[in-house]
């Protein structure tokens, strides 16, 4: 997940650059990412529902001691269109989509790069 959040980043106009841990180079900021739920509601087989929240907190390298610039949870529901596995892979996809979407948005509105 990792990977795909970094991948996202680097294609948003909201930082210059964007680089996973193992390939941390020196950055004026560092966004620590948690997952909080992900799981597939299929209590309903004909409207499974796949769920993914996570939690950011981006860090500004530049000050002595990292200071928390900006911190939020961004969650996404998304329909599956079965309650298989890959159609549930799918959705959760989707709702990674939604979330980076929303988290690009919210530090679009508080980060110059």
């Amino acid at each position: 997940m990792g990977t795909a959040i970094c991948d996202w980043l680097r294609a948003s106009p909201v930082f210059d650059s964007a680089t996973v841990p193992i390939d941390a180079l020196p950055a004026d900021w560092r966004l620590e990412v948690r997952v909080e739920r992900l799981y597939a509601d299929t209590r309903d087989p004909k409207a499974p529902l796949a769920v993914l929240a996570m939690g950011f907190r981006l860090l500004n390298a530049r000050s002595p001691v990292l200071e928390t610039a900006f911190e939020a949870t961004c969650e996404a529901g998304v329909p599956a269109s079965s309650p298989s596995a890959d159609a549930i892979a799918k959705a959760w996809s989707a709702a990674l989509s939604q979330t980076l979407g929303e988290l690009e948005a919210d530090l679009g509105q508080r980060v110059s790069s």
